[in-house]
């Protein structure tokens, strides 16, 4: 019986990891999240989405995340049909398909890890060709996440991919993050914006230099900077 979230089996709240995926997460107003597990991306994102839809097969993970994720909304069905039912039906087509924000973070194929028990819910090979060939008709922006292998390289070819290296239990695993988009220009949460540790704090330092100057104008030249600063949009 589970009974946290905290310590859930492939969470991202890793150092090193979490940043790198909430960096590339563009902005958007519906984040969706297929297995969610302890949904900790979510957790760290401190400018949450108008709308949030959480989904996990197991029913105990599920009734977890309603008690955490109270205003989100929380289903407990296949993660695949729910894509099939998506894309027959454009449920997730909004005026702009960038409105909506899809991450996915399936059970990774078995000769990709060395645990071979690691989830209660498993998938086979055929399981992830078929979330992958829904995953490419999507009509909105998606992120997924799994170790490298040729599956996952030949059939997300043409997406756009940044190589991540995770450690689990003392070993290291080589992983992707596979997106349907260009690298984002406009970010949904900005905090953790930097390719290091220094690299945040080098920009955090950088940007409370910027606002203590502009503090320091009279309202109508900080008024006039920020409309100025409005035209690089």
């Amino acid at each position: 019986m589970i009974q946290t979230l905290d310590k859930y089996t492939g969470h991202k709240k890793i150092d090193g990891v979490y940043q790198k995926i909430i960096n590339n997460i563009p902005a958007h107003k519906v984040y969706y999240e297929l297995f969610a597990g302890s949904a900790s991306i979510l957790s760290l994102i401190t400018v949450p989405a108008r709308e949030i839809r959480l989904n996990d097969i197991d029913p105990e993970v599920q009734q977890l995340l309603m008690d955490k994720f109270p205003n989100a909304i929380v289903t407990n069905v296949n993660a695949i049909d729910t894509l099939k039912i998506t894309n027959r039906e454009n449920t997730l087509q909004f005026v702009d398909k960038r409105d909506v924000f899809l991450f996915l973070d399936p059970p990774y194929l078995h000769d990709t890890r060395t645990d071979k028990e690691l989830y209660k819910y498993e998938m086979q090979q055929i399981d992830h060709v078929k979330l992958l060939t829904e995953a490419l008709q999507l009509n909105c922006n998606c992120m997924i996440i799994h170790p490298k292998c040729d599956l996952y390289n030949t059939m997300l070819y043409d997406w756009y991919k940044i190589e991540i290296k995770i450690r689990y239990n003392r070993k290291t695993s080589i992983e992707f993050l596979y997106m349907n988009y260009p690298p984002p220009t406009e970010l949904q949460c900005f905090d953790y914006l930097g390719s290091s540790c220094w690299n945040r704090q080098q920009i955090k330092r950088k940007g409370d230099r910027l606002l203590e100057k502009l503090k320091k104008l009279p309202v109508l030249e900080q008024n006039y900077l920020l409309n100025r600063l409005k035209e690089l949009a």
